[in-house]
């Protein structure tokens, strides 16, 4: 009876040991299981999050570079009107001076050297007498 009280404590001891092994088995198999779905899942939320970024950055781009030719053309435009603002000042205050136009000046300008030459002859005539 010793005998078989020990084969069957040794058979309770083998079944015991299959079980826990099958039991461990099962919850790596059960563990990879979640972690494949998981990982699924994981990977396609990060997919959408890329794309969704992806998304977002374009519509950023285009918005900065729309704002960027608006800022653009607002300074073109200002800097056009001062330059406009300035030309007028000047061709005022030219006006109110009452300096002639480019014709005139360059009228008087011939004028006056003709008569420095005029001068200058005047003095060599002058020193050659004295």
């Amino acid at each position: 009876m010793a005998a078989q009280n020990g084969a069957s404590t040794f058979k309770k001891i083998q079944d015991e040991i299959n079980a826990r092994s099958r039991g461990i088995w099962l919850t790596g198999l059960g563990a990879f299981s979640v972690a494949e779905a998981e990982g699924e899942k994981l990977l396609k939320n990060l997919l959408e999050t890329g794309k969704n970024l992806v998304e977002k950055g374009e519509i950023l781009e285009k918005k900065g570079k729309e704002f960027g030719s608006e800022q653009k053309d607002m300074v073109t435009e200002r800097v056009n009107e001062i330059f406009s603002f300035v030309e007028k000042k000047v061709k005022e205050m030219v006006d109110w001076v009452g300096t002639g136009s480019p014709a005139e000046v360059e009228t008087l300008s011939a004028r006056i050297d003709k008569l420095t030459q005029m001068v200058a002859d005047l003095n060599k005539k002058l020193d050659a007498k004295a």
